[in-house]
């Protein structure tokens, strides 16, 4: 009795913390976010897939970064960032050099607005 007892209270717990976790995921990917300024890269030293995912593991790092995404056919890499603070150029290209790659110019592209969009 008394483990079957302990081990419905260990269930209960396991169960209840794994909801909160889904719930707060699905809360986080369902809330609207403002985008802010993207940086696009050009980034030479890509040579497979491997490359490509750890770059953009790297890249999602930065300060204010919502998504990074690196295309191996084009040699670049386009990182979107939160409005406000995001990280600059100096710490952008110096995460690219210490991945194991050399960057070239960024440019920065402001947000699209909702009526940019819609034509």
């Amino acid at each position: 009795m008394i483990c079957e007892s302990i081990f419905k209270t260990h269930w209960l717990r396991s169960v209840t913390a794994a909801a909160a976790v889904l719930f707060t995921a699905i809360l986080l990917t369902a809330a609207p976010t403002e985008t802010g300024k993207k940086a696009v890269i050009q980034v030479k030293g890509l040579s497979c897939p491997i490359c490509v995912h750890r770059l953009e593991q790297v890249l999602t790092k930065l300060p204010g970064a919502t998504k990074a995404e690196v295309s191996l056919e084009k040699g670049q890499a386009v990182i979107e960032f939160h409005s406000g603070a995001h990280a600059g150029d100096q710490q952008i290209t110096q995460t690219i050099r210490d991945a194991g790659f050399v960057p070239g110019n960024i440019e920065w592209h402001e947000p699209e607005s909702p009526n940019s969009k819609a034509q």
